[in-house]
């Protein structure tokens, strides 16, 4: 580990994290970061910031799975979710994000990430992370396997990420009403990826014709 800090590295993933003393000094050449997001990993790359932090423009963190998070709402945002906004605070280059498993919620300063286009995660951090934010993709994410209501999102997320130009939502059972809003709120929109389980498309005119791609 003494000779990462010099070595030429441009992705990196750290998974399973739990001692933060494990860790090397920041790799300058780094732009792809992977990462578990624990309590250990969260003081360790909070600590980090505080110096200067390579220009990453992909950042995936793994969240714990929801059986594995506090049980108390307070615990969990002072463990896990707060050090998560103060850390993305600190990485203003980022240009992809992707949130995996649980994020209750996520309120970003209005001028952190000020360069991210992309974002992946589950639907309770959507609007949180879309605001403020330039977001021309976004990936509802269902990890858990519950069911979400996306279509009661869509309004609001209308309101945050106007230039929004691809989705990819999932849904538990197929509904054709999903391709109304999304067309109709999002003048740029060109790409719609629908992932469902149960039920089927019809055969249907298509409701909009300025969606170049779609995919379900």
């Amino acid at each position: 580990m003494d000779v990462l800090p010099t070595a030429p590295i441009k992705r990196l993933a750290l998974w399973n994290i739990r001692n933060e003393h494990d860790h090397s000094a920041p790799i300058p050449t780094i732009r792809v970061l992977h990462i578990d997001w624990t309590h250990e990993s969260a003081s360790y790359f909070n600590n980090l910031a505080r110096g200067v932090l390579p220009p990453i423009t992909d950042l995936s963190v793994r969240m714990p799975a929801q059986y594995a998070w506090p049980a108390d709402l307070n615990t969990a945002r002072t463990r896990l979710v707060d050090p998560l906004i103060v850390f993305l605070n600190t990485v203003p280059t980022v240009q992809r994000l992707s949130v995996a498993n649980r994020l209750p919620f996520c309120s970003l300063h209005p001028h952190a990430l000020p360069h991210l286009s992309v974002y992946s995660g589950p639907h309770t951090s959507i609007l949180d992370i879309a605001t403020y934010r330039n977001l021309t993709h976004i990936e509802f994410r269902d990890d858990d396997k519950k069911s979400i209501d996306v279509i009661t999102v869509l309004p609001d997320l209308k309101e945050v990420a106007p230039r929004l130009e691809s989705l990819s939502l999932p849904l538990r059972k197929w509904d054709e009403e999903i391709m109304y809003p999304t067309t109709d709120f999002f003048p740029k929109f060109r790409k719609l990826k629908i992932l469902y389980d149960e039920g089927h498309p019809s055969e249907m005119r298509r409701p909009f014709s300025k969606c170049s791609s779609c995919m379900y």
